[in-house]
């Protein structure tokens, strides 16, 4: 069915809500040479607050925003919520094997490929197949995949909107990389 995109979904609305958040906090306080921090060989440890924050999340509430939005929750098989340590190795799992550190695009969608269809075949992620875990699902109402989908798209507007001054300058860096044009 389309659980294993339920579920996708659910994992970008949390990592762009992240972003938007991490990269408005940037801008917030003056460092607006979001192009360099991007460039940057350890540009993926800005990710590792996000790991630990959605470990806390799963702890206290078995949930994220994303899920709750879409009715998932994550429990261990009693349907408990996870240790903060079982919470905090699966979302760093979920950080390595399913969004490839967000290092390079190409290597996040490759693992995305492959997660898809290890979730198609065994019905688990990777992540949660080592430690049992489970996720659970009420299943999403259409009002709630409308509301979701109205504040995904949210979040992606003003993300970009964030981003916009980095972007004009990452584009004017690779015009000017690229050499006059005969």
């Amino acid at each position: 069915t389309f659980f294993p995109f339920l579920r996708f979904f659910a994992r970008w609305f949390d990592v762009l809500l992240y972003m938007l958040l991490f990269f408005s906090l940037v801008r917030f306080i003056g460092d607006d040479n979001l192009l360099e921090a991007i460039r940057s060989p350890w540009s993926y440890l800005y990710f590792m607050p996000f790991v630990l924050l959605e470990a806390i999340a799963l702890h206290l509430t078995k949930t994220t925003p994303g899920k709750f939005l879409l009715g998932l929750r994550v429990v261990t098989p009693e349907e408990e919520a996870l240790s903060l340590q079982a919470a905090g190795i699966r979302s760093l799992r979920a950080y390595i094997i399913g969004l490839g550190l967000m290092v390079l695009p190409l290597l996040t969608g490759i693992c995305h490929v492959y997660c898809l269809w290890y979730l198609m075949r065994s019905n688990k992620a990777p992540w949660d197949t080592a430690s049992q875990n489970r996720v659970r699902g009420t299943g999403p109402l259409r009002f709630a995949i409308v509301i979701f989908a109205i504040l995904f798209m949210g979040i992606c507007v003003l993300l970009a909107a964030v981003l916009w001054p980095a972007l004009v300058e990452f584009w004017e860096y690779v015009r000017e990389s690229a050499g006059p044009v005969d």
